[in-house]
């Protein structure tokens, strides 16, 4: 799994003119889907159908407003973790749902504009010497940082002239604004520093994390989960793929094309 992580270090990447956002934005308006935005899925409920066997009611607030609507498919598209904070509830299944959840990893992103004091960094044991580095990668406990690089303008990949960097800064923890200024001699972080901690691969340390396989079809019908994928490796190229395997599985089953599924899938909770 952690392999997945040097996926964004090879020479072939390329970016998407405006942000990346636009590739999910075009498919959205190619797929004429509608998105309800400010809302939150407070409950999931499967109910009986004479027609399909089952259906879904999803329960939602939307601006102090309580919103509810039927499906015949539903794909949960969020971890189930538990440590977010999310008090999703699911109703009427055959499967624990919550029994889905594994605590995930914490990583903050800290930005920086300024020029990086690499002398300093170079004097821990597990960091090689680099002339003017523009990109690390460490997995030594001792290091402060998981990655560090410089973070390039999206539109042309080119830094601008005359003005200091922004590095991107991954780290396991907060990193305080007085240890940054150490190595940021030239910068103010007080007011130059941004930072966003975020939920972002399971803890595959945990022993009962790896032990866990979670199903793509949770509780045997036609309620998915897409992030069951990250059991295996946690990335936005395996979300996609996830996201994929849901809809093939979904798509198959809806209509009854057997043939095109792996029958497990049907009998028992399983990944592959």
């Amino acid at each position: 799994a952690g392999v997945v992580s040097l996926a964004g270090t090879g020479g072939t990447l390329w970016s998407v003119k405006g942000g990346n956002h636009s590739v999910a934005e075009a498919l959205l308006k190619s797929s004429a889907s509608q998105i309800i935005m400010g809302t939150k899925v407070k409950k999931i409920i499967r109910i009986e159908s004479s027609e399909k066997g089952y259906r879904y009611k999803i329960c939602a607030r939307q601006h102090g407003k309580e919103l509810e609507a039927e499906y015949d498919i539903i794909f949960v598209c969020c971890p189930l973790d538990s440590t977010a904070e999310q008090d999703m509830e699911f109703e009427g299944m055959d499967a624990n749902v919550t029994a889905f959840s594994r605590p995930y990893h914490q990583t903050v992103s800290s930005f920086v504009q300024g020029n990086l004091n690499y002398s300093k960094i170079e004097k821990k044991k597990n960091v090689p010497k680099c002339d003017n580095p523009t990109m690390m990668l460490t997995t030594a406990s001792d290091v402060w940082f998981n990655s560090l690089g410089i973070y390039h303008n999206i539109d042309d990949h080119q830094e601008v002239p005359h003005e200091s960097p922004v590095w991107k800064i991954f780290s396991s923890q907060d990193l305080d604004s007085s240890f940054l200024q150490e190595y940021f001699p030239d910068t103010n972080i007080e007011t130059s520093m941004k930072v966003r901690p975020w939920k972002a691969y399971p803890d595959y340390s945990s022993q009962q994390n790896r032990e866990k396989v979670f199903p793509f079809c949770v509780d045997g019908n036609h309620l998915y989960y897409v992030n069951a994928i990250e059991g295996v490796a946690s990335a936005m190229e395996m979300s996609c793929i996830g996201a994929r395997n849901c809809v093939l599985l979904a798509w198959n089953k809806h209509k009854s094309q057997h043939h095109n599924t792996d029958p497990a899938l049907v009998t028992r909770r399983s990944f592959l």
